[in-house]
């Protein structure tokens, strides 16, 4: 199968560089994590740098020796969250460059989602910056965003050139999927309206599904399903 689109995707994670003391290294982790969470919940503007000292459980002065300033945290933090995804779709890609079209398609969709379920911060964070244009989405969009948006709608051209997905504008798919992923940010009211568990293998695989039968042409979705754990030993 010629993929010549997953080769795009193989970037270089940018990552903060941090001391090299294993206790710094630590430290510096958890200030990156809680920024994530703290970012994501509440925005960069409503958050502060006590905030996320708190969160950590750290002096707020290690936020300015580790990273120097809130907004550069903020890229760290950025770095870490897209960078993760992107080499990860990156190399599912890879993995999946043999198989057929129908497959590849809906083995890396369903990449995107369990993506989507496993980092609800994603969703959360997007929601809050893409209130205002600022320069932090810029940087964000042309640094992750763009970059992803392409490789995906890649995806999707080549799935509707071979029959495999229904036809369409690729913004329209791509961004069906990337907005069906709120769910995942809702777990409480999804919990309280249904009973439902967002974070279950059985929830996400059935999100999964919906998203690909509305998607995938019928003469190829006979296979929507979750592979068989033979199966996934010899796809995986």
């Amino acid at each position: 199968m010629n993929t010549p689109f997953a080769t795009n995707l193989r970037f270089a994670e940018s990552r903060y560089e941090v001391p090299r003391s294993n206790r710094s290294s630590e430290t510096s982790n958890r200030i990156v994590t809680a920024g994530i969470l703290a970012f994501s919940n509440r925005g960069f503007s409503n958050t502060s740098t006590r905030d996320i000292a708190s969160l950590a459980g750290v002096n707020q002065g290690l936020i300015t020796y580790h990273f120097g300033s809130k907004e550069h945290l903020w890229k760290v933090a950025m770095d870490r969250l897209f960078g993760d995804f992107r080499n990860g779709l990156a190399d599912r890609m890879h993995e999946l460059r043999d198989v057929d079209v129908p497959t590849y398609l809906r083995l890396i969709l369903r990449e995107f989602v369990r993506f989507s379920a496993h980092s609800p911060y994603v969703v959360r964070l997007m929601t809050e910056e893409a209130k205002t244009p600022t320069k932090r989405l810029d940087w964000l969009v042309d640094r992750h965003i763009k970059p992803v948006y392409q490789a995906v709608t890649g995806l999707l051209l080549a799935g509707q050139q071979a029959g495999a997905l229904r036809p369409g504008p690729v913004v329209n798919i791509y961004y069906h999927f990337v907005g069906s992923s709120l769910v995942f940010a809702l777990p409480d009211e999804v919990r309280r309206v249904s009973g439902a568990d967002v974070a279950s293998s059985a929830f996400i695989d059935a999100h999964a599904d919906c998203l690909l039968a509305m998607l995938m042409e019928k003469s190829t979705a006979r296979s929507l399903k979750p592979a068989s754990p033979a199966r996934k030993r010899r796809i995986d």
